[in-house]
């Protein structure tokens, strides 16, 4: 009998909705670390430090912004209720379509990733959501087994599994809405650099 009375057809339809949810989720999550990251590695950026100390309220406003962001985004992925767009979900539709192998091709690629999940959602519970002062930014990383760098490869992960899954559940052969890796690292470079010769022209 089938799980929930679902005919594998109907699930199949119902998957193929929550991966599109899950995009935005990934693509939400990679954009927010990526510019978050562009803007505070090595120190921040030296060379623009001029650039962004003119704009400081708009800069800090977006790396602190797009901080929360990159938590609340990865946690979603990984939420425990039934009704939102989450691992859990995905692996029950694709248990009910009959897709054992996709599911523990999610199970092998983020099983190494389980304590820094762990932790994220921790993060996204104590800091993000309540906003505890004593616990930001660097704060969040000190206190925890858990890096930026971490951040990034569990990130690629998620992508790279979503991707793969929604190749072969919509036959795209490739084609895919998840933004690429670096697309938001090159903008914001972009706009810091764009910033700085109009200060040098002016």
């Amino acid at each position: 009998m089938m799980e929930n009375s679902e005919r594998p057809s109907e699930s199949l339809e119902e998957t193929k909705k929550l991966i599109n949810c899950m995009i935005d989720s990934v693509n939400m999550a990679r954009a927010s670390y990526e510019l978050w990251f562009t803007l505070t590695e090595d120190q921040g950026r030296p060379e623009y430090d001029e650039e962004m100390n003119d704009h400081y309220d708009f800069f800090n406003t977006i790396k602190k912004g797009h901080f929360r962001m990159m938590f609340i985004a990865i946690s979603c992925l990984f939420d425990e209720n039934g009704r939102t767009a989450n691992i859990k979900k995905l692996k029950k539709l694709l248990r009910v379509c009959r897709h054992d192998r996709l599911i523990q091709n999610i199970d092998n690629k983020l099983d190494p990733h389980k304590n820094l999940v762990k932790d994220i959602r921790a993060i996204r519970h104590k800091v993000i959501a309540h906003i505890q002062i004593d616990e930001f930014c660097s704060a969040v990383f000190d206190k925890r087994d858990i890096s930026p760098n971490k951040v990034g490869e569990l990130l690629e992960d998620c992508c790279i599994l979503i991707k793969e899954i929604d190749n072969e559940l919509s036959e795209k052969q490739g084609i895919s809405n998840i933004i690429r890796p670096g697309r938001m690292k090159e903008s914001t470079l972009r706009l810091l650099n764009d910033v700085k010769k109009g200060r040098m022209a002016s």
